[in-house]
């Protein structure tokens, strides 16, 4: 199997939306569904986000979520052949 390029794609909410081969011939996720990063749980209630910025100066995703008014920095690590949160 060969080495290649998974380019990852957020919409406004911090939802993945698509996973996508460099080539952008194969699509890993589903276009119907996005998917968030992740989810939170306040007040036992489960928790998407509303809202998320991407500040690539610091390389932080920041994501709001209106429900609970919790604001969550997510810092994104480019490693050269992978990211980490």
């Amino acid at each position: 199997m060969g080495r290649g390029r998974i380019d990852n794609r957020f919409n406004g909410k911090g939802e993945i939306y698509a996973l996508l081969d460099a080539a952008g011939e194969r699509r890993f996720l589903s276009a119907k569904h996005a998917a968030p990063l992740f989810r939170l749980v306040a007040n036992g209630r489960f928790e998407q986000p509303s809202s998320a910025l991407y500040d690539e100066n610091a390389r932080k995703l920041v994501m709001f979520f209106n429900g609970s008014g919790i604001v969550v920095e997510v810092e994104v690590g480019l490693k050269g052949r992978y990211v980490t949160f």
